[in-house]
Parts: structure tokens; sequence; C-alpha cells
């Protein structure tokens, strides 16, 4: 029988487990209803049932009777409001839905996903397309059912050993606690029977074996003989470690002994077996826990693991029972002593003190055996707790990741297609509506986008770029962004501590994470209040260790966020960093906030805490890693415009035939020559029979067992100088290690736009081999003398015929990286009546300026892709020296201005500029303009 400790937690687990999804009748793949009557719904209807489903169609009419009498796996539906009855249904919510929506409908797809549909499919579609489909959304709901019992069991498991330790180090009756270790272990192991025997000391001093049983009634084997030190049993008694079988019956050690060369006849069946020896803190062996079944194969190693934890516990049961007997014959023996004693005044005298010195003295023990106890249990259930909650974020994550993934390739698709209507409208029909309409889609993609870049935060799957950031520069130089955001009623505090070490962590991502606290912390205080804003210097040991499982002790760089707000209940701290968990109102907030804040930190190898007390206010810690390198600070400026293609030939490798197809209609829009393929190995076949392939854009996620790192290497192996580009929806293992990319590697991440695509190509199609041999600025002090010198020799110099033709307008080299900026001054410069040269890089100019054509000017950007304009100036004058330059900089000219004063033919001009002031700068250096600025 057993005992009521056990079974009351088997029960609940029981009402708690999650529902599973249904498996299909044998035979079946699944049970599918296909909303609509017509002839595409029958065929669809056919073809599933071919490929093993149990496919029906029902009219539109009659759809919610025929779901709630059919029950089926997944209901393919043609409008948004049948989901939403769906959904609406308690019944029915659970239940798969896939959208068949019109081509060209976006609005209709997003309406229908906002409704709740899982996935769509635009019509018309192919059988093998919706077949597809409903597997995936099939698949998906099976594992996500699977792993969600998977939690609850384990859950469940953790429990009843809690509880079963509580149980056992309470309680003093020795055959009640083996009763609930031995129905405790044959539970959790899925036995079907369990005993335990165990050694015990009558009061002469003899030792005999005792049993406690579960899953059979005592009478099954009380007309059995103790087990002996037989060859399968001796391991056991004789504590050399656990003994764990399919069958024992095929073991060798079986059936050697007489009389029975096996089990008795009438034994119970036993197939599979696990034994374990229980020994006490001394290492006497106590005694051993035995279970079988008889099923071979039954025992895991997840049992086996089990068992030897609750022979611990079974351990400390039998000493605490030990000592509690000990105790007890000692206060016996003291009853008898005093009885004795009272024959004697002057005996009874002494032997009164010799026995209350020992029972102080066992008191003391005993007081310190408890306490060590306590100090065990407590720490079991601190380290069960980080356990539960490490493994609780762990799942979490993964499955954002993985959604993530998904989501990233469908908003890719969206965007592109959507950025392509919108650059080729026509000018006829209500432009304004359409281009609205446009608008507002695009700004519901980048809504999805910027919630998969939330998921893939908590996720720990963002490509982050730490660098040694100084945290109270950070924080001031956010301080009016606090203010707009909070609004005057929230009063914002600083704190900062002086002499603050450096901090790993990316810049832009710490202040995203700042950002949504301080978000948090306004929307705790409605009325308005306090916020404060503190760093400091901590050093981190285990004893000051938040409750994570992975914490390092070390330096840390601290950054606290208070708020003066109503604070937080135990069990939503508890709660607090899951993704998509809101204490808000529906539609105010997404509930990523924190969890994004929490995978931030963690992938920079630091951890996160929260302090809240109701009524008091919330102080959420993110601890940062010390690093001892200088501050740096990124970089900013406007983003880089669509760059010039040159007809070079790029490779794309992408399995989704969708983000295929955007993806070769932007190259060939940007002047690409394009070939394609939908794998690593067809890939690899293209690029050695097509040798002019200059650059592989692949995606990391491919099929047949090349992914797109795999496939990157072996083309490199046979053509070292190509260029590389991957692309994914999330930063897989393969490409980023300890939250960084691997040196070298070159990523866009999905969903990409058509700039920030063009941008990319060109970055790695000009960049990754750029000559270095001029990157010393003090060149240009040498070449902007103001006595210009000759060119060396060995320079080739510029053909005679070089020069304007007589009438024509003189010609200036545009040295520009961003296109946008080098096409709005090549208008204002033919405007101005010049003609014009281009070139994107300085190795393109150098390229211009010595093939022969005439060019009187050029104007050149300071912050060029592979070497800084200055650098360049000394390049072209060692090629003409009377070039007169015009030198445009974004940044501060002070020191520039200095080097270039006494240079006739030089000038400075600083961004922005609009046409008068760049006419104004060549006129400067001897250059009129043929039409001049009205």
């Amino acid at each position: 029988m057993r005992s009521s400790l056990v079974a009351d937690s088997g029960a609940r687990a029981a009402a708690e487990r999650p529902k599973i999804a249904a498996v299909p009748a044998a035979g079946l793949r699944g049970r599918v209803l296909l909303i609509g009557g017509g002839a595409e719904a029958h065929a669809h209807a056919q073809y599933l049932k071919d490929s093993g489903y149990a496919a029906e169609t029902s009219a539109e009419g009659e759809a919610m009777a025929s779901i709630q009498a059919a029950r089926p796996d997944l209901v393919v539906a043609q409008d948004a409001q049948l989901v939403r009855q769906i959904r609406a249904d308690d019944a029915l919510r659970d239940m798969r839905v896939l959208l068949l929506s019109p081509k060209g409908d976006g609005a209709a797809r997003l309406d229908g996903l906002r409704a709740g549909a899982d996935d769509y499919l635009t019509q018309p579609a192919t059988g093998s397309e919706l077949l597809a489909r409903i597997e995936t959304a099939l698949a998906l709901a099976r594992l996500r059912a699977e792993a969600d019992h998977e939690l609850r069991e384990e859950a469940r498991t953790l429990d009843t050993l809690n509880k079963v330790g509580a149980a056992v180090a309470a309680e003093l009756d020795l055959s009640r606690a083996v009763q609930v270790v031995t129905d405790a272990a044959t539970e959790l192991t899925g036995a079907a029977f369990g005993a335990f025997f165990y050694n015990v000391i009558n009061q002469k001093g003899e030792s005999y074996m005792l049993y406690s049983l579960s899953g059979v009634p005592r009478e099954a084997f009380s007309k059995f003989p103790m087990p002996r030190n037989t060859k399968v049993f001796a391991p056991t008694f004789g504590g050399e470690g656990v003994v764990r079988s399919d069958d024992i019956t095929k073991d060798p050690r079986y059936g050697k002994n007489a009389p029975h060369h096996g089990m008795p006849e009438g034994h119970l069946p036993v197939c599979s077996y696990l034994a374990v020896p229980v020994a006490s803190r001394s290492g006497e062996v106590l005694g051993g826990l035995f279970f079988g079944h008889p099923r071979p194969g039954v025992f895991t190693d997840r049992a086996e693991r089990l068992v030897r934890g609750i022979a611990s516990q079974a351990a400390i049961a039998i000493d605490n029972a030990r000592l509690y007997q000990a105790a007890q014959a000692e206060l016996a023996e003291r009853r008898r002593s005093e009885a004795a004693l009272r024959e004697a005044e002057e005996r009874q005298l002494k032997l009164n003190e010799t026995l209350e010195a020992k029972v102080a003295e066992r008191t003391a023990e005993l007081k310190t055996a408890n306490e060590r106890l306590v100090a065990e249990a407590a720490e079991r259930e601190r380290m069960s707790e980080a356990l539960r909650q490490a493994q609780k974020m762990e799942a979490i994550g993964q499955l954002t990741g993985g959604v993530a993934h998904d989501f990233n390739n469908l908003l890719t698709i969206i965007l592109g297609n959507l950025e392509t209507l919108q650059r080729q409208l026509g000018s006829g029909g209500d432009r304004a509506r359409l281009e609205r309409s446009v608008e507002n889609a695009l700004r519901g993609a980048r809504r999805a986008a910027s919630l998969t870049q939330s998921l893939l935060a908590f996720a720990r799957r963002q490509p982050l770029e730490p660098k040694p950031t100084d945290v109270n520069r950070l924080v001031l130089a956010m301080s009016d962004l606090l203010g707009r955001t909070l609004g005057e009623h929230i009063q914002v505090t600083t704190a900062l501590a002086g002499d603050l070490w450096r901090a790993s962590a990316d810049p832009n991502q710490l202040e995203a994470a700042l950002l949504n606290l301080a978000v948090n912390a306004r929307d705790a205080m409605p009325n308005g209040g306090n916020l404060v804003i503190e760093t400091a210097n901590v050093h981190l040991d285990k004893s000051q260790a938040p409750l994570q499982s992975d914490f390092v002790p070390g330096n840390y760089v601290v950054v606290a966020v208070t708020d003066s707000g109503g604070g937080m209940t135990r069990e939503v701290m508890s709660r607090a960093f899951d993704p998509f968990f809101t204490t808000k109102d529906v539609g105010h907030a997404t509930g990523l906030g924190l969890s994004q804040v929490y995978g931030f930190v963690k992938q920079s190898g630091g951890h996160v805490k929260i302090n809240s007390d109701v009524g008091k206010g919330t102080t959420v810690k993110l601890y940062l890693p010390r690093t001892d390198g200088a501050a740096t600070e990124a970089a900013t400026g406007p983003r880089s415009a669509p760059a010039t293609a040159h007809s070079e030939i790029v490779l794309v490798v992408e399995d989704d035939e969708d983000v295929r197809a955007y993806t070769t209609d932007v190259l060939r829009e940007l002047g690409y020559r394009v070939l394609q393929a939908p794998n690593g190995q067809q890939g690899l076949d293209l690029l050695m029979r097509e040798p002019g392939v200059r650059l592989l854009f692949t995606d990391i996620g491919l099929p047949g067992g090349m992914n797109g790192r795999k496939l990157a290497e072996e083309a490199r192996r046979r053509r070292p100088n190509l260029r590389v580009l991957f692309t994914t929806g999330y930063a897989a293992d393969a490409l980023v290690h300890d939250g960084r990319l691997d040196a070298g590697v070159q990523l866009i991440a999905k969903p990409f736009t058509y700039p920030a695509l063009a941008a990319k190509l060109r970055e790695v199609l000009d960049g990754a081999a750029m000559p270095n041999a001029f990157a010393d600025s003090s060149a240009l002090s040498a070449a902007t003398a103001s006595s210009p010198k000759p060119p060396a020799p060995a320079v080739p110099q510029p053909a005679e015929s070089a020069r304007p033709k007589q009438g024509e307008p003189p010609c200036i080299l545009v040295v520009e990286d961003e296109a946008l900026i080098r096409m709005v001054t090549v208008d204002t410069l033919e405007t101005l009546g010049f003609q014009v040269a281009e070139a994107g890089s300085a190795t393109e100019a150098v390229k211009v300026l010595k093939s022969g054509r005439a060019i009187e000017a050029a104007l050149i950007d300071m912050g060029l892709p592979d070497r800084k304009g200055d650098v360049l100036v000394g390049e072209l004058r060692q090629i003409k020296p009377t070039l007169g330059v015009v030198i445009a900089s974004g940044y501060s000219t002070d020191n520039l201005r200095k080097r270039v004063a006494e240079d006739r033919i030089t000038r400075l001009l600083p961004k922005p500029y609009d046409g008068r002031q760049l006419e104004a700068a060549l006129k400067a250096i001897g250059l009129d303009a043929p039409v001049p600025m009205p």
C-alpha cells in the first residue's frame, strides 16, 4: 500500500497534466476539415486523403457546426471571421487553423493572423503546398504539447522529491519513513513493484532483516526467504554500486545459486531490475532499494539518478530514527539508573552527575545534527529552485528563438514585396491612398520585426557587438531622451559612482535595456513619482550571487533602476522575465520588455536581479562584466543609401522559394547578374560551372545536410577569392559564439530591406580587399604644400589628351561612398554646368584619374570605406600635382583646416552643404561654374 503523501502528490500531478494532442486513428496521419464546397476544396480533400489524411469538406454556412461535430486536428478556413469564431469557443480555441488567403490581398492575410490563424497559404495553392503547411502545423502542435507534458512531469518529480525529503527528515518512526521512501521511488521510476531491505539491531544486539513493499500486497512476498548475498544481490548489500539490467534473467550472474537457480516458483515476475545500496554518512551499508518490472528495458538513466537521490534520503531517515532510538534508550537507562541510585545517596549523586553530563553531551550532538540537517534541506531547496528557474528560462528561450527564425522569413517576403510596390507605383489611380496603404503595411511589418528582435534578445540569439563602455557617460547622454519619454510627472535622478569601471556591453542594446526599464517604471507610477538610476562597482562571490545557476563570481559594473511605484508581488516577480507576461491591460504592452533586458544581459555574460515590495517600489539591477579596455563610442551617421552595382555575378542560395524570388528580383534591380539555387549542393555545382561568380549570398539554415557555413567553407576552398555574405532569421550558433559574430563573417539579418541589402553587398564586394598602404593621415601635409612638387618619374602620368577640349566644360571627380549623397552632388554639379566622373571608393578614384580622362578638380568625402579622404588627396596629387581638391566632411574640420590653410588649390566643405556653398568652394580653388546658381 502506498503512503498518502505520494498518492496525494500523484493525484494532483494527474489533474495538472496537460492535454496531449490527439493521436489519429491507426493508418491516418490526421483529420482535416476544409471549409468551402468548391471544386478546389474537393480536389484538396482528395489529395489529402491520398496522402494518408482523413479529409472532409464543409460549406461555409455550416462551418462551425461541422467543426464542433467532427473535432478535426486542423481546419482550413477562407475568412478571418471563422477564425475568430473558433478562437472564441472554449472547446475549440486550441484547434490548429490554416488560412487560405486570396493572392495579393495582404490585408486579408494580416486580418486572419490577427484573428488567431496559425499560418496562411496564398490561393491558388497546390495540393503539395497545402500538404506541407498542414504537416508542419500538426507537427508543431504535437511537439509543443509533448514539451509541455515533459516540463510538467519534471516539475511533478521535483515536487515529490522535495515532499519526500521533508517527510523523512521529520519522521522518527523507521517503518513509516522507509515506506514513504519505497512508495516514492517505485512511482518515480515506473516500477511495477519495489522493496526496501534493511538491517535492524534488536534489544539483544542481534541483527536481522526487515523490508517494506510497494506495488504488491505483503502476502505476495511473505512466503519467500530474505535475499541472500548471491552474485546478483551481493553488490547491493556490499555497497559496491548500482545494479541495473534491462533483463536480469539474461545477466551472467543470474541463476548461479542452489536450490532454485533463479526465481523461486510463484515469485513475482522480474525482467527489468534496478538495485541501489543505502549507506549512512559513516559509510555503513544500511540496506538496499530493489525494483522490478515484468517488461524489459523499463529503467532509464533518469530512474537511476532519482533512486540514488532517494537512497540518500532513506539513509538520512534511518540515521535519524537510530539517533532517536538511541536517545530513547539513554532516557530509559537514566530512569533505571535513578531508581538504582535511590538505594545509596552517594552513589546516586555520582551517577546523576555522570548521567546529566552524558545527556547534555548527547543533546548537543543531537542539536548539531539537527541544525546540519536543516541547513542541508535549505541548500537542497535553494539549488532545486535555481535549477527549475534555469530550465524554465532555457526552454522558453529555445522556443522563442525558433518562432523568431520562421517569422523573420515571412517578414523578409512581406517587407520586400511592399517596398517593391512602393518604388514602382504608377501615376494612375489614387496615388495618395495607395502610398498610405503601403506605408501602413510597412509600419505593421516593422512592428513585427521589432517584436522578433525582442524575442531574439530574450532567446540570446542576437549578434552583439560588446565594447568597453563608459556606463556613466551613456546614462548622462540618455538624460534628454528619458525626460521626453517619461514626461514631466516623473522626476529622474542619477547617482553615478566615481571611478566607475568600464563594462563589457553593446552600448546600443544597453541603451535599449535602460529605456525599457524606465518605461516600465513610468507605467508603475501613473500619478507621478521618482526614478533613480545608480551605478557602482561590485565584486560578487557565491554568497552574494543572484538566484541564477550560471552565475560566475567576479567584478561587475552594476546599473540599478529604482522607481517609487506600487511594487510587485512574489508571484509577479517570479514571472517578470517570462516573454509575453504582463500585468498591464490588453493592448498596452507586449510583455517583452523585461524578457529582452534579461536576454541581453545574460548574453553579455552578466546577471539580472529584481527587488520589490508591494507599495514601496521596485529596483532592477543589471550586473555587467568588468573590462579593462578603453571606452569606445560607436560612430553615428546617416544610413547608407543603395549602392551602385557593376554587373557582378551573385549566386543566391536560399531554400525558401518566396525569399529567394524577392532577393533575386532586388539584385537584378540593383544591376547585378544573378544565379540561384535552393540548397547547398546545387549552389556548389552552379559555382563550379560559372567561374565569373564574385559573391555567394547564402542563408545559414539550408536543407540536405549542407548548411550555409559548410557551403561557404567548401566554396572558399575551391575559390579562395570568392566573397561571402550570410543571411539568417536569427544568430545561429554556426556564426555567433559568446554573443559575438565570428571573426571575418559578413552577415545581414532577416528581414532585410532594399537599401540595407544594396549597401551591404557593396561593402562586401568593395571593402574586403582594400589596400592600406597610405593609411597614415600625415601624407596630406606633404601633398598639400604651398609649392607643389613634380610627381616621381615612376608614377604614370595622364596622357596629353587628358585635358578639356576647346569649349567643353571642366570635369569634376566626385568621390563619395554614400550613393544617395553622391547622386545629389552629381545632380548639383551638372546643374552648375560641369561634367562629372564618379567613384565610390579611394581605389576607384585612383583608377579614374589614371584612365586618362581630363579631370580638373575632385570633390572627396573624408570618410571613405578603404582609406581616409586626406590620404587619397596625397595619392591623387602624385598623379596630377595641380589637381584642385574640395574635401567634404561631416565631422569637425578645425585640425584639417589648419593643415590646408596655405594650400591655394585645396578647400574644406563641411556637411551638410547646398549648391551655393559647393559653387563657392569650387570658385575658391579657381574653378568657375559654367552655369552659376541663380
